[in-house]
């Protein structure tokens, strides 16, 4: 098997499961465990793997309202508009975007009246022109 066989792979094993261990990874390829760390320590001195990390059941903290955002910005507070959002914990993800909405955010709320409130809260940032909500009914991937 070739290097670049072993990382595609080795990068498929763990999107679906990044807590395995070494061992387990080289068990499923028929690889040595070292092999396999210096393969994922490659990986990341390279950047392919930037980060591990844990999925969280939002509905088991309560947050039971996967909401998008879709968010248009005046062009000339872009940047400013883009850092004070990232910075609100309650973002999930964001994303610019192109085409009909700048920003795209993620976000899981507890109940319809928090999703309003924060709504009404990054409406008054200086820059927001509009906020348009959409309910993520299932994730399907």
């Amino acid at each position: 098997m070739q290097s670049a066989e072993i990382d595609d792979k080795i990068i498929d094993i763990l999107t679906h499961d990044a807590y395995l261990t070494y061992r387990e990874i080289g068990r499923k390829l028929g690889l040595n465990a070292s092999t396999v760390r210096k393969r994922i320590l490659a990986l990341k001195r390279r950047g392919v793997i930037r980060r591990f990390i844990v999925e969280v059941d939002e509905e088991r903290l309560g947050r039971k309202l996967n909401v998008s955002l879709a968010v248009d910005v005046d062009p000339t507070k872009f940047i400013d508009v883009a850092r004070r959002l990232t910075a609100i914990p309650e973002v999930a993800m964001a994303f610019q975007t192109s085409g009909g909405h700048d920003i795209f955010l993620i976000l899981w709320t507890k109940d319809r009246d928090s999703l309003t409130q924060f709504i009404k809260s990054i409406s008054s940032i200086d820059g927001i022109i509009q906020v348009v909500p959409s309910f993520i009914l299932e994730r399907l991937r």
